[in-house]
């Protein structure tokens, strides 16, 4: 179970909890650029119905997808990574 952190700091409010209890992105934050698809080395992030699904069996937690995101939908649940101030 994630401690829910980034769903309380996203302004976006663009994070849910998944079936898995960890962070996910939610439909309404994402504009479905594909720019997390892109960047993805690990092919863990599909763009699908102009919404990124991110395969939890393949992702590295690497946070390149977080890092990238325009609009703050994918966010880094560890917290490892930290926006800009």
């Amino acid at each position: 179970m994630s401690c829910g952190a980034c769903i309380e700091a996203c302004q976006f409010q663009a994070i849910t909890y998944n079936e898995y209890g960890t962070a996910q992105v939610k439909e309404a934050a994402c504009i479905g650029c594909g720019i997390c698809e892109k960047t993805c080395t690990a092919n863990a992030i599909r763009v699908t119905e102009h919404c990124a699904v991110i395969d939890e069996t393949r992702r590295l937690n690497c946070g390149m997808c977080a890092v990238k995101c325009p609009r703050g939908a994918i966010y880094d649940l560890r917290g490892i990574l930290r926006p800009a101030e």
